[in-house]
């Protein structure tokens, strides 16, 4: 297999494959792919007959690399092929393997090829997209509160509150919004949101390309929040960014629940990613109640 640099200009000829992929974990989203491509790792992408491998290599220590699942896998990579190709190809191990896989062969079968190990910190978290968008019932009532705590302040001050889809020409003002939540944070900045950064600059900079979906919060004419999804498979949605000034209170519940109500439309499920093992992010998600998790593995071959 032949690895080339996955780039916004392969998004049209690899759409087909993924489309039909479907893959449950976030990991398998084209769109994110291209988008995280050279911020952390280089994502490389080959083609193995009408299947598609993804090389991630990561920046800091050229050693550590690794293959995702065939697009699609379907029938066509039992664990004895799967590990035969990595062979080939130069790779000891996959990651981000989800539960579906491991279900569709058995974990008795996987490890006959593979040493099965956890991913913790990417177990995705997965949700009702009618339950976000409406914020009904009583474990949500208290992120409904806060919503409508946040409309009400803003009427009491005399600020108007819009919320825009957002296009290709609203780059500015998304990156005039992260800057301030970058200034916001600036006790607090890590080379996670760094990378999380430039990721965004990416997605602003090919969002119509890459077919992303998107709105803006305005509240008094200046865009305090923004959010950014794509789609992963036939039902289901990723929310990859979801930026918010925390000096207005509710607004990230707010900015949340017109997410869910407006970038999903025609989708059933929103998939939020995992926690990376923070313990805020991780409560921040929970709080949530996910409807269900995407489990993710590595497999190393011995």
């Amino acid at each position: 297999m032949e690895f080339l640099p996955l780039e916004a200009k392969d998004y049209p000829s690899l759409k087909p494959l993924f489309a039909g992929a479907n893959h449950p974990h976030s990991e398998y989203s084209l769109s994110s792919l291209i988008l995280w491509g050279r911020c952390a790792l280089a994502t490389d992408y080959a083609y193995d007959g009408d299947a598609v491998f993804i090389s991630e290599t990561s920046l800091a220590d050229p050693k550590e690399r690794f293959l995702l699942l065939p697009i699609p896998a379907g029938g066509r990579f039992p664990p004895a092929v799967l590990k035969k190709k990595a062979l080939e190809a130069g790779f000891s191990e996959y990651r981000f393997v989800h539960d579906s896989y491991i279900s569709q062969y058995g974990m008795d079968e996987v490890e006959k090829y593979f040493k099965v190990s956890d991913q913790p910190g990417y177990h995705d978290y997965v949700y009702r997209a009618k339950d976000l968008a409406s914020l009904h019932g009583r474990d949500l009532a208290k992120k409904r509160n806060l919503a409508r705590r946040f409309e009400k302040d803003c009427g009491l001050n005399g600020w108007t509150i819009e919320t825009a889809r957002l296009s290709s020409a609203d780059g500015q003002a998304c990156v005039e919004c992260l800057d301030r939540w970058r200034t916001e944070r600036s006790g607090d900045w890590t080379d996670v949101l760094e990378r999380e950064r430039k990721a965004i600059l990416a997605a602003l900079g090919s969002f119509d390309a890459l077919e992303l979906r998107g709105l803006m919060v305005i509240i008094a004419g200046v865009a305090r929040g923004f959010g950014v999804a794509s789609r992963l498979s036939g039902d289901t949605g990723v929310l990859h960014f979801e930026k918010a000034s925390d000096r207005h209170k509710g607004l990230y519940q707010y900015l949340d629940r017109e997410c869910a109500r407006l970038l999903f439309e025609g989708w059933d499920w929103i998939n939020k990613e995992g926690d990376m093992e923070d313990p805020g992010l991780a409560r921040a998600k929970e709080s949530y109640v996910p409807a269900k998790r995407v489990r993710s593995y590595r497999l190393e071959t011995p």
